[in-house]
């Protein structure tokens, strides 16, 4: 009994809990009820830019844009076994797609371990000594994967030489963390006309925020374009940020390019800035009705690159000598009886 008793108060804790989490977020985010949809638009319209209907490409205008050369899609995966630092590996896949006919496509599969001697003495992060060292092999894990997905879509321009490029997630992060790559990358789509976007499925910028900061009740502290755009943008509309200042050169955009009221971000080079609209009427073209926002291409990429946990398992017992196995990479918690 004492054990169905604990279970009770246990449950009754998580209740109380949950319902107070549950009534300073519905506080805190009650500006969608005080603010009026209508203001947040005539907000954003009077300080960033005009909401657009863009609607989308027809089959022949997506036709006309990418002629015989289709459209490629880029997108990374990563999987980690194991427990803390530093005894875990990480699998990472990098995949592009393309639509063009006869296309083969580029796979590029790296490991990545603080037990490797490569990684452990990694110099880019010797100085951020206030990092721990899980903290900064998190860093370097998350360059190693960008880096990954560059170098693949490097090869996708010159062996698949598409249209258009759509890659899953920010350009900012090559930007951030591949350097000198990410610049030969930039000359060499716009040497050879490759209209590259960034296709941000969670957004976790604040430059609307930013830009609107004064304007919000001041009980939201510290809030994210996710929030403020949720729902205010209607199915087939885009939010160009002209000014955004965080980085000089990209071009962003907000769309929703779906039923969903969540929006998508889109970000772009800056010498192809023109293309934006077309881009978005593209991706408008390219993404359900009633799905997330992202482009079924990018959707199919993700399917077959991604590494799930049994894919992972089964990788590890048929590649990993189970002696390593147990002394490295089997966290204790798996050995739980209870």
């Amino acid at each position: 009994m004492k054990g169905a008793f604990d279970m009770l108060e246990m449950n009754v804790k998580l209740k109380e809990t949950m319902n107070k989490f549950n009534a300073v977020l519905n506080n805190k985010f009650a500006y969608h009820r005080v603010l009026p949809r209508k203001l947040l638009v005539n907000l954003i319209e009077s300080k960033i830019d005009k909401i657009r209907h863009i609607g989308r490409f027809s089959p022949e205008e997506i036709k006309n844009l990418i002629l015989e050369n289709g459209i490629a899609g880029v997108d990374g995966s990563i999987n980690t076994v194991g427990s803390s630092y530093p005894h875990y590996f990480s699998l990472m896949q990098a995949l592009a797609m393309s639509t063009r006919k006869g296309s083969k496509d580029i796979l590029e599969v790296s490991v990545h371990s603080p037990l490797l001697d490569d990684t452990i003495k990694n110099k880019q992060y010797e100085s951020e000594r206030e990092m721990t060292k899980g903290e900064r092999d998190e860093r370097i894990r998350t360059a190693s994967l960008a880096k990954l997905e560059l170098s693949v879509a490097v090869r996708a321009i010159k062996e698949m030489a598409p249209r258009v490029l759509l890659m899953d997630g920010a350009l900012m992060r090559y930007k951030i963390y591949c350097g000198q790559k990410w610049d030969e990358f930039k000359k060499l789509a716009l040497q050879k006309g490759v209209i590259v976007a960034g296709i941000i499925e969670e957004i976790k910028t604040n430059a609307v925020a930013k830009v609107l900061k004064d304007d919000l009740p001041e009980m939201l502290g510290d809030v994210y374009d996710r929030e403020i755009l949720f729902g205010v943008l209607e199915y087939g509309e885009m939010l160009m940020m002209k000014n955004w200042t965080e980085e000089k050169d990209l071009k962003k955009c907000f769309l929703r390019s779906s039923k969903d009221p969540h929006v998508i971000g889109m970000d772009m080079l800056c010498e192809q800035q023109d293309w934006m609209l077309d881009m978005g009427r593209l991706v408008m073209a390219l993404t359900q009705e009633n799905g997330r926002g992202i482009p079924l291409w990018l959707d199919i990429v993700d399917n077959q690159v991604k590494i799930s946990d049994n894919m992972m398992k089964a990788i590890v017992e048929t590649y990993i000598d189970a002696p390593i196995r147990n002394m490295l990479f089997l966290p204790k918690r798996e050995q739980r009886t209870l």
